[in-house]
């Protein structure tokens, strides 16, 4: 575009003229920085995978690149997590916010992701980029206590100043998670505007935790939490008593037992969408279902040649769900019940790793 340099990334001098426009232009109210949200994406680390335009020295567009390795029963998946899409309000309609999106989703191609994913309610704006609503995501608002069966001798701490080795060892036993570090965790424990909540037997050994808000966002919401059901439920009640408001709880599809535990007490209970995704390598996620498939007896099963004519949206919804095998139409009966059977992938991004 003339006139205009970029889409690139911002050199080591320009990384904090970008947090400070971001910063002005999406939190303006904000007694803190955007960065100190997102420790892991405006970090000299990341700073290839943040993308700007500037014109007249000035930086007028952004968005950025947060690489997830996420760990599933199907397979580790490499995810582009996008977000911060902003240009500047003297800049808008002028293509700048399209230029950069696409720019974005060269980049993560070219890095080998398998697909890409944003959290946006311009949904029809998304579509024309190929982002498809996909994945699930089951909001649970909480009025009440929840009548726990079992009391347990547990103590329940309030604060963030605790082990982030304890946390990870927690969290690791999700069967969906984003490869966290260490350090990763002591910078998300540092979030403001966020309350941690855990659980800790008479041992000191952490049994659960819970994380309310972030920055701001997610204000009310537990969007980070881990542990047995039993201990969370423990712990949810201990949230409801300290905030003192209605909490909504964040739960991906597949975390049946404990949406069973509390569906019944919600107040309100819905079910959404994980987020807008792209698919970026349609090859690599055939072949990720195929060796599971493979792997719970299906020895013969090829999704490939079902899926040949299929447009992106169409596998946004086969690959995560929403699944509806009827999008294809080449399947027969007994390749039906296969992909109802191992579809939808879990799939799942939990708060701290949102961008």
């Amino acid at each position: 575009m003339e006139g205009f340099e970029g889409p690139r990334p911002p050199n080591k001098e320009e990384l904090g003229n970008v947090v400070q426009f971001l910063n002005s232009q999406l939190r303006r109210e904000a007694k803190w920085s955007i960065a100190d949200e997102y420790p892991t994406t405006y970090s000299a680390e990341n700073r290839e995978n943040i993308r700007i335009i500037k014109g007249d020295g000035q930086v007028l567009s952004h968005a950025a690149i947060k690489t997830l390795i996420i760990k599933t029963p199907f397979g580790l998946f490499k995810v582009a997590a996008i977000g911060g899409v902003v240009t500047a309000e003297t800049h808008r309609q002028q293509g700048l916010g399209r230029k950069i999106l696409d720019d974005c989703v060269t980049i993560a191609k070219e890095q080998g992701h398998d697909f890409a994913i944003l959290w946006t309610n311009l949904y029809e704006l998304y579509r024309k980029v190929g982002f498809e609503l996909g994945g699930s995501e089951i909001s649970v608002v909480l009025e009440k206590p929840i009548p726990v069966a079992s009391p347990l001798n547990l103590k329940f701490l309030k604060g963030s100043n605790i082990s982030a080795e304890a946390l990870e060892k927690v969290y690791s036993k999700h069967t969906v998670t984003n490869i966290r570090r260490i350090s990763d965790i002591q910078k998300f424990l540092k979030i403001p505007n966020s309350t941690v909540y855990s659980a800790w037997t008479p041992q000191n050994q952490m049994v659960a935790y819970a994380v309310e808000g972030k920055g701001s966002d997610l204000n009310g919401y537990i969007h980070e939490w881990g542990g047995g059901v039993n201990e969370i439920l423990h712990l949810l009640n201990f949230a409801l008593k300290d905030q003192q408001r209605n909490i909504t709880v964040i739960c991906p599809g597949h975390a049946q037992n404990l949406i069973k535990s509390i569906q019944p007490h919600a107040k309100v209970f819905h079910p959404g969408y994980l987020g807008m995704i792209k698919i970026l390598n349609k090859k690599n996620l055939t072949e990720k279902v195929n060796r599971y498939a493979r792997l719970i007896g299906h020895s013969r099963f090829d999704l490939a040649p079902l899926i040949d004519q299929s447009h992106e949206s169409q596998l946004v919804r086969v690959f995560f769900g929403p699944t509806d095998s009827n999008f294809i139409s080449k399947c027969d009966d007994k390749n039906r019940e296969i992909l109802n059977q191992i579809l939808p992938i879990p799939m799942w991004v939990w708060g701290w790793d949102s961008v």
